[in-house]
């Protein structure tokens, strides 16, 4: 159930001040395959791609996982997971 994700996930909320952007985001569960659905307790990785369009000094990036209807189920940031992203500049093209 889940295994594979076939179309792009949507955001529904997005916070911040418009300086980045998420223009990419993969959840991954223990097989290390794409999944959309998980196991309660099941470990989960994250992987985002996030386009600066301003220098950001000390960034956060978070992620909300919600029920289909709508209830909070986890979240968490960088920031609460103490991972330091550094200083991040945006790329000219």
């Amino acid at each position: 159930m889940g295994e594979t994700v076939s179309t792009p996930l949507s955001p529904r909320l997005r916070r911040g001040d418009g300086r980045a952007h998420i223009i990419a985001g993969e959840l991954r569960g223990e097989s290390a395959r794409l999944r959309r659905f998980w196991r309660s307790g099941e470990q989960v990785t994250v992987q985002v791609t996030v386009q600066f369009e301003q220098p950001v000094s000390d960034p956060v990036v978070g992620i909300l996982i919600r029920t289909r209807v709508g209830l909070n189920v986890y979240g968490t940031n960088t920031e609460l997971e103490g991972l330091k992203l550094g200083p991040r500049q945006p790329v000219n093209p």
